[in-house]
């Protein structure tokens, strides 16, 4: 969305669940970006902070858990969610996409023309690199392979983060396996 009256006409809107239950929207979050718009987007938030509420990505596997809410000073009652790019990413690949680390890259997807190829290259610019911490431990670190793809896949981390916040899951098993769906089309 590219500005903030696109925004309030999202805010505006009932989604539906494929059982037709209708779902308002309950939190609009906001990334603050890189600094540059931050006080702008912390204003804009702070019309309607029960529902618009900044999100900042940060480092990686440096807070205990996927998200952490803390205020931000002089905002009032808004608060800021700092989401561990690591533990979202971790949580993205590893449990909604379900690739592991050496796996041959290919994952399956459960609706032909719903994806556009820059949601996939978003996510394949994404790679996991070991990398030695101050005591000598390797761990993996989340490396963007490309700048001009980050902003989907922050998203997608962001998704990963809001969903751990309010314990929902947002991802149950298909009652079909991708075998399957291929076996039916042929």
């Amino acid at each position: 969305v590219d500005n903030f009256v696109a925004l309030e006409e999202i805010e505006k809107q009932t989604f539906h669940a494929l059982s037709g239950t209708p779902w308002p929207l309950y939190k609009n979050l906001i990334d603050s970006g890189d600094g540059n718009r931050q006080q702008e987007i912390y204003d804009y938030c702070a019309k309607n902070w029960q529902v618009r509420q900044p999100i900042k990505g940060g480092h990686q596997y440096t807070q205990s858990s996927i998200v952490r809410v803390s205020p931000i000073p002089g905002m009032g009652e808004m608060k800021l969610w700092h989401i561990d790019k690591g533990f979202a990413m971790d949580s993205l690949f590893d449990m909604r996409l379900k690739i592991k680390q050496g796996d041959p890259g290919h994952w399956w997807l459960p609706q032909e023309n719903y994806i556009q190829s820059d949601y996939i290259r978003s996510l394949l610019s994404w790679q996991r690199e070991p990398k030695k911490g101050r005591a000598g431990i390797v761990r993996t670190q989340w490396v963007s392979k490309s700048d001009a793809y980050e902003h989907i896949a922050d998203t997608e981390s962001y998704l990963e983060a809001a969903a751990a916040y309010f314990q929902l899951n947002l991802y149950p098993k298909p009652q079909q396996t991708p075998e399957q769906v291929a076996a039916e089309r042929v």
